[in-house]
């Protein structure tokens, strides 16, 4: 007997409502250029707005090398994080880039268990 391996996936994606005649949904825009449409339901178990998230989900989008900032600390150009993958000579880190130079940071508890997490997009930087 074969048993079914649980997926969970992340992917940035750009989202405008559109009906489908009486059904509600969401014309969606990938990054390789490709487009659907989904029902809402379905959009809504799959997606979540870049602009609360967990600390969790903060974490993937930078293994993804997508940059973050809490909205806690202002606007992005001002500060956001950046995830550094792990080399020969050093573990993986995050640095905390502040107006041009960077720190590697470490989250707090505060951090952690904040639901304030935003993905910069390239107009914030």
């Amino acid at each position: 007997m074969t048993f079914l391996q649980h997926y969970l996936g992340t992917k940035l994606v750009q989202a405008e409502p559109a009906d489908k005649g009486d059904v509600p949904g969401y014309f969606v825009f990938y990054e390789d250029g490709y487009a659907s449409w989904s029902p809402k339901d379905v959009f809504d178990k799959a997606y979540r707005p870049t602009d609360g998230l967990s600390f969790g989900l903060a974490m993937e989008a930078m293994k993804k090398g997508m940059q973050v900032f809490r909205k806690e600390w202002g606007f992005p150009k001002v500060r956001h994080l950046e995830f550094v993958p792990e080399t020969e000579y050093k573990l993986s880190s995050i640095k905390d880039v502040r107006e041009g130079y960077f720190v590697y940071w470490l989250p707090c508890h505060r951090d952690l268990f904040a639901d304030d997490w935003v993905i910069c997009t390239e107009q914030d930087l």
